[in-house]
């Protein structure tokens, strides 16, 4: 996995993607497993490290890989690279998210552009709905939706319903966040905030000074978390594991420039390429 890798994306089955600073769209089965190669020419110099423009969105047969840019829309690749559809009227993306769906045969495509918003798009493209506000978007499996408007996060039933509950976050934007039975919000501040279902605050928690979370996913052997934490200060990389009840169970720092998790959380890839095996943290301290 040689290159600048500054976009990472998974989706079924382990398969995830990589773009790099030359536009080019990797995918793959598994660390050193390539399965494809193309180039999507309009993102060259449009995607800025890190990035978040870049999605795979997986149905039950097949997967699309889309991407995004700040002037030339938002396009979507079969795995071989042939062009399915492209919205050339979306302007200045800033994240895509696939969103898993039980209600549908295809992941849900979420989009949040600096200006305007956030859209659902079909499996085709078009527009299912406008969430007005939205600087983050996320959703469970039953279609509803968790929405950071840049002030509050909220649960929504549907784009257009009244919020079930809201809450407000003390950061000026969302990072990432993982849904399941509750959510765990990774804010820019730095501070972890998990969710009961209902809405209810379970626990804020500071991940260090300086530090802030930039990814996080369950993590493959309980019910916890996995989180990639970087600094602004002396110190490099630290993947942390947190346990339901807001603790730090454990941390490994890693030196590089880690950007994403990939295959459930079981590795980690740099912006150099390099891949690394995620550690079962059984001997690691907290």
């Amino acid at each position: 996995m040689a290159g600048n890798l500054i976009a990472v994306a998974e989706g079924r089955d382990s398969l995830f993607a990589t773009l790099d600073a030359e536009g080019i769209v990797t995918i793959w089965s598994g660390p050193g497993e390539m399965r494809s190669q193309f180039s999507a020419d309009f993102a060259r110099v449009s995607v800025p490290v890190p990035s978040r423009r870049l999605a795979i969105v997986a149905g039950s047969e097949t997967a699309s890989v889309v991407v995004g840019s700040w002037s030339q829309g938002v396009i979507a690749y079969d795995l071989a690279g042939a062009n399915l559809w492209h919205r050339s009227d979306i302007h200045h993306v800033q994240h895509l998210r696939a969103i898993r769906s039980e209600t549908s045969e295809h992941s849900i495509l979420t989009v949040i552009r600096e200006r305007g918003g956030g859209l659902i798009l079909g499996p085709t493209g078009g527009t299912k709905y406008r969430v007005d506000k939205a600087q983050f978007l996320d959703g469970w499996p039953d279609t509803s939706l968790l929405v950071f408007d840049g002030k509050n996060v909220s649960r929504r039933s549907s784009p257009y319903s009244e919020s079930s509950w809201k809450l407000e976050l003390r950061t000026f934007a969302v990072l990432d966040a993982v849904v399941g039975d509750g959510a765990l919000i990774c804010g820019a501040d730095g501070i972890l905030t998990y969710l009961e279902g209902s809405g209810d605050l379970v626990w804020r928690m500071p991940v260090g000074e300086g530090r802030r979370v930039v990814s996080a996913r369950a993590y493959p052997h309980s019910d916890e978390w996995l989180c990639l934490s970087v600094s602004n200060r002396p110190g490099g990389p630290r993947i942390l594991r947190i346990t339901r009840d807001g603790q730090v169970a454990a941390s490994v720092d890693l030196p590089g420039n880690w950007i994403d998790f990939v295959c459930g959380g079981r590795f980690v890839v740099a912006s150099s390429g390099v891949v690394a095996q995620v550690p079962d943290f059984t001997d690691a301290p907290a």
